[in-house]
């Protein structure tokens, strides 16, 4: 069966769930999944398309458009946040989360409350994804697979360097406590010098390198990032010789704990314990360590989801586009009349599936 034939099938004659599957399956394998047209349906046939055009979208939306005139459809526009969230939902179970989405294009702070999606604090410049994509291309850190997760590598290696310092110093320290206790009196006070064992005595090791200092900019609810980006950037050029996985752990350090930060802050004031890591930068093994940590302070959870679904699919649009049609036939857009619109933001989308 052609490509064109398989999706034509499943355009007419399967349910929303297994376009779902389908979909998946059909693209699980295939590197570069930033797609953000996905023409699906539920039962009666919706075509859908994400109004958020962080990727060439004016010819999905053309496609979108053609393909439902064509078939005499509906054309249901999603916003590409929410079908984040939405899928977020979906994978994790949990369904009232206070979500942090972060990626290359946004970094917010959201939770459901009054009918919508509202965010209650979000960068005020550049987004996290940015910022490391800046400073990986500033120290010639390497593309591929992605630079955030090549970062994410480097800070690793860091903290296996700090833990193997930290745990020799322990033993030092535990060997002297235990000859001490065994011997209170040293030799030498109480008999004189030993024969032979002038030069036992061994020199600590060297402990953990200090985390380098980036700027901290939380103001209220929301963020800077530039600042960081900057100053890392500074350090390496004044400082070559400085090891990058030094600066790539303080990096991670100090945006992480921000976003901890504000996350916590929303969660309190909303009343929730669980937490949603959704976006690109989600799949970050660190980012998702520390808001676990806050959450088990809370007695909550962490949702936290691989690269599949983490970073931009075509199913998250489908799901939400399903979900959207089904609870309110009235979101369908007339196809000669759709446009795209460059600033949909994810408080102006009433949902209605809650």
């Amino acid at each position: 069966m052609s490509f064109f034939s398989f999706f034509c099938t499943l355009f007419k004659s399967v349910t929303h769930v297994q376009v779902v599957n389908g979909a998946l399956h059909l693209f699980g394998g295939y590197k570069h999944q930033r797609m953000h047209l996905v023409l699906t349906t539920n039962q009666e046939g919706v075509p859908v398309w994400t109004q958020e055009p962080d990727m060439p979208i004016k010819s999905c939306a053309l496609a979108a458009r053609a393909l439902a005139l064509l078939w005499g459809v509906p054309l249901v526009p999603v916003n590409h946040c929410v079908a984040h969230i939405e899928m977020g939902r979906l994978k994790t179970g949990i369904s009232d989360p206070v979500v942090l989405y972060v990626s290359g294009g946004n970094t917010q702070v959201i939770a459901f409350a009054r009918g919508s999606y509202r965010i209650f604090g979000e960068t005020i410049d550049i987004a996290v994804g940015n910022c490391l994509d800046r400073f990986a291309r500033v120290a010639s850190i390497s593309n591929d697979p992605a630079p955030g997760y090549n970062i994410e590598l480097l800070a690793r290696e860091a903290r296996a360097q700090d833990k193997a310092a930290n745990d020799a110093c322990a033993a030092y320290e535990a060997a002297r406590h235990s000859e001490l206790m065994e011997s209170p009196v040293p030799p030498e006070k109480k008999h004189g010098p030993v024969e032979g064992e002038g030069e036992r005595e061994t020199s600590p090791p060297a402990p953990a390198a200090p985390l380098i200092t980036l700027p901290y900019v939380v103001k209220g609810m929301d963020i800077s990032l530039a600042g960081i980006m900057s100053s890392a950037a500074a350090h390496l050029k004044a400082n070559p010789d400085t090891p990058k996985e030094r600066l790539c752990l303080a990096l991670e350090e100090t945006l992480f704990a921000m976003l901890a930060e504000v996350a916590e802050r929303a969660a309190a004031h909303v009343g929730a314990s669980d937490f949603l890591i959704v976006g690109g930068v989600g799949c970050n093994k660190r980012l998702q360590e520390m808001l676990g940590i806050m959450a088990a302070e809370r007695h909550g959870r962490v949702g936290g989801m691989n690269n599949l679904f983490a970073v931009d699919n075509g199913a998250m649009i489908a799901w939400t586009g399903v979900l959207m049609y089904q609870s309110n036939k009235q979101c369908a857009l007339d196809p000669r009349e759709a446009d795209i619109t460059q600033r949909f933001r994810t408080d102006e989308v009433d949902v209605t599936w809650r």
